[in-house]
């Protein structure tokens, strides 16, 4: 099963302003994502990844006393 890496789905998120700036005058403003946008998805995607690795961890040290 393939894993979804938090880490590079960070630096994805961080680098889309950058990307998007390189293609505004050619888009639409409103197809833009704003700002305030990808930084709250930035921090759910960091909690989420947090809250994942303490559960894995979890169920790695329940399946030790197995």
């Amino acid at each position: 099963m393939a894993q979804l890496n938090p880490k590079a789905l960070v630096k994805l998120l961080d680098s889309l302003p950058a990307s998007q700036a390189k293609i505004a005058d050619q888009l639409d403003p409103s197809l833009l994502i704003e700002s305030h946008v990808i930084t709250a998805v930035r921090t759910s995607t960091l909690e989420a990844a947090k809250r994942i690795a303490t559960e894995v961890e979890r169920l790695t040290n329940l399946a030790a006393y197995r």
